[in-house]
């Protein structure tokens, strides 16, 4: 988990379309994004494949036409699921939408600079689908005007969510809170990842961070929709991935560094969540 600072082209013009593409892989549930949070409002569009996507403690599975719209700090990632998978992704940085004494920039724009209305994160919806794809269109292109077109889309676009897609709106106290959370996962995040080749405890992580064990463990299940233990279990099984593929450790030493004081269970478990054996996924 990390906080994602994004990084504009044009600081005059803050949005980022970027579109993705991804060969299906031969087995389910491959993390392709470390699961982040950051202060823009991210539109994932899928036209082709099937993903994933978890947003806090939400999953949703997506295929082609599908809109997944990702609030200003939601701890989300994506996890293929099958098929090539074709995204757009949007930022879009309210600041771009901004105008001085505009009744739309006091009734509208602001609630969403602001971060106080809170959309649905999932969507289907052919008129914003069309709205969505005319954007990128827009800025892949890069024709003449071609900024205020993209423009005129996100109106459309936010029009379209604020009409019939605003889950809620979030307090001032509300928004500190859940920022305030968010830091203590990722601090808990933190402290899982260095500590991966010992015996990990509920009460090791609420003792560092200051909590009880029942507020952390909800705190954690309610951003992240895995328990610690299920999110430990995943680290581990990443951990060994990238070892087995990027390094000349054993084994038993890689079973050791991920955790795992018996060979023979780490195995098993790393076929549970892969379909294959250690020995098996190094001939990938």
């Amino acid at each position: 988990m990390y906080y994602e600072k994004i990084i504009y082209e044009d600081p005059r013009f803050p949005l980022n379309v970027l579109p993705y593409y991804e060969s299906a892989g031969r087995h389910t549930r491959l993390i392709t994004r470390n699961p982040s949070y950051h202060e823009q409002v991210e539109i994932l569009y899928f036209l082709d494949g099937e993903t994933a996507v978890v947003v806090k403690d939400k999953t949703y599975n997506c295929k082609k036409g599908d809109t997944v719209i990702v609030n200003p700090h939601e701890l989300h990632t994506l996890y293929k699921i099958s098929g090539n998978v074709v995204y757009h992704c949007i930022m879009i940085d309210a600041v771009l939408l901004s105008a001085k004494n505009d009744i739309t920039n006091e009734k509208y724009i602001k609630p969403f600079e602001n971060h106080e209305i809170i959309f649905n994160n999932f969507i289907r919806d052919e008129e914003l689908g069309k709205c969505i794809n005319a954007l990128v269109d827009e800025m892949i292109k890069k024709e003449s005007c071609y900024e205020l077109a993209v423009k005129a889309q996100i109106y459309s676009i936010l029009t379209i969510l604020t009409r019939k897609y605003a889950a809620g709106s979030m307090t001032t106290k509300e928004k500190e809170k859940n920022l305030k959370n968010l830091h203590l996962v990722e601090k808990s995040m933190d402290y899982i990842r260095a500590n991966l080749k010992n015996r990990i405890t509920l009460g090791d992580i609420a003792k560092h961070l200051s909590i009880s064990e029942y507020y952390f463990a909800r705190t954690f299940k309610s951003h992240t929709g895995m328990t610690v233990f299920e999110y430990v279990e995943e680290m581990r099984i990443a951990t060994a991935k990238k070892l087995l593929t990027e390094s000349d450790m054993s084994i038993s030493e890689i079973a050791s560094a991920c955790g795992y004081n018996d060979p023979s269970y780490f195995s098993k478990t790393f076929k549970d969540h892969t379909g294959m054996t250690p020995k098996e996924y190094t001939r990938i």
